[in-house]
């Protein structure tokens, strides 16, 4: 979307014309006859001829006056702050209610990642967007994951679109005493279903499996399996849908039957999904015991070749 489409359709301006990156438009705020708003969002400036706004320090101002709901404001963050560094400000000094990451920035202060083509290609709502407040940082074309725990936040997951690796945990954020989104886990049959990454869990929740986590990938510690018997006794694997998967999920079950007395069964993404993440429904999940597995003389191997 162009910036002058989206002073027209989203922000509900009376666009006149446009010449390089400033736009001027009609005034909302005075009886305007002469398109005497101008609006630069690369230099991130505005100026009322007639004297009504002006600022130089970001478009944020401006739209939170057109629109105190802030739904214009975060529209705009998500589709157009990686053009300029003026919009995204970095923050000299944090409040006590804001979260800093390693970077410097604070995740309260990025855009939420509303209509973002990365999320919308996997699936993943505006909804769900806001329920798992997950933001989008422009400079470095990456999703952000706030993770809390017990209302304390313990750091943010970061999942690169266009660099690698692909996910990032921040600074000092220990993999091993997190499991993810504890916070919004809701308890259901005394049933925790378990799987690695945290859009496993976050499609999960969205198609409805609210009692899921993830673990960040790899073997669950002991501190995870801790907070685990926290929500549920009767834990259920995801695995994924390769020989990675597979070696993890036996070695997941073994420690967390034989050392923490779980009630532990399989399940996996259905159809050719290779996991939650890329599943787009999840109502006709198989759940299978190590026991009839093993009655019918079969390894895991055979759960996700079926």
């Amino acid at each position: 979307m162009e910036i002058r489409e989206f002073l027209s359709e989203i922000a509900h301006l009376r666009v006149h014309n446009a010449s390089g990156d400033e736009v001027m438009v009609y005034c909302p705020w005075h009886d305007d006859q002469n398109a005497s708003l101008a609006i630069n969002y690369k230099k991130g400036a505005y100026h009322c001829f007639s004297g009504c706004v002006k600022g130089s320090g970001g478009l944020r101002p401006l739209f939170k006056e057109l629109d105190p709901s802030g739904n214009v404001e975060q529209r705009f963050m998500s589709l157009f702050v990686g053009h300029t560094l003026s919009m995204f400000a970095k923050i000299e000094k944090l409040s006590d209610t804001q979260t800093s990451t390693a970077d410097g920035y604070a995740i309260e202060e990025l855009p939420l990642a509303i209509d973002n083509d990365y999320l919308g290609k996997r699936g993943i709502t505006n909804e769900t967007v806001q329920r798992f407040g997950l933001r989008y940082h422009a400079l470095d074309d990456c999703i952000v994951i706030p993770v809390d725990i017990k209302g304390e936040s313990f750091g943010y997951i970061r999942r690169n679109i266009s660099s690698n690796p692909k996910y990032l945990n921040s600074k000092d954020m220990r993999r091993d005493i997190i499991v993810y989104p504890y916070d919004l886990f809701e308890a259901k049959d005394n049933t925790v279903f378990v799987c690695e990454g945290p859009f496993d869990a976050i499609k999960a929740h969205q198609l409805g499996l609210r009692n899921t986590i993830c673990t960040l990938g790899g073997t669950i510690s002991d501190n995870q399996a801790r907070l685990i018997g926290e929500l549920g006794s009767r834990v259920v694997l995801c695995v994924d849908k390769d020989d990675s998967g597979v070696r993890i999920t036996e070695n997941n079950a073994k420690k967390l039957t034989s050392k923490f007395g779980f009630w532990v069964e399989y399940t996996c993404a259905p159809g050719l999904a290779k996991d939650f993440g890329d599943s787009d429904d999840l109502t006709s999940l198989e759940i299978v015991s190590p026991y009839r597995l093993k009655a019918i003389n079969r390894d895991l191997s055979y759960l996700i070749q079926n």
